[in-house]
């Protein structure tokens, strides 16, 4: 049972990388030193961190919820919430 586990979490996790290293690209490619920093390795290690405790939060957090696959829509408007009261207190 533990492969099926450890699979699900290497393809959640590979989905995951694809639009991290495409934003990270974008970020290098129009010079955005705010977050790449002058090599970008505190970013893309912040991006990667964040990945990972998502994907391991819902996966902790499905074996409380009677059906698993409903966590992923209770964790986006967790997050979703999150941020929308986290970024106006950042940006003002």
């Amino acid at each position: 049972m533990w492969v099926f586990w450890l699979a699900n979490l290497a393809v959640d996790f590979a989905s995951f990388l694809v639009p991290v290293f495409f934003t990270f690209v974008l970020f290098l490619i129009f010079g955005n030193r705010t977050i790449t920093g002058s090599n970008g390795l505190g970013a893309f290690v912040l991006f990667f961190s964040y990945g990972f405790a998502s994907i391991a939060l819902s996966y902790v957090l499905s074996a409380f919820f009677e059906k698993p696959t409903t966590v992923q829509p209770v964790l986006v408007m967790l997050y979703s919430k999150g941020f929308s009261f986290a970024f106006p207190s950042l940006l003002g």
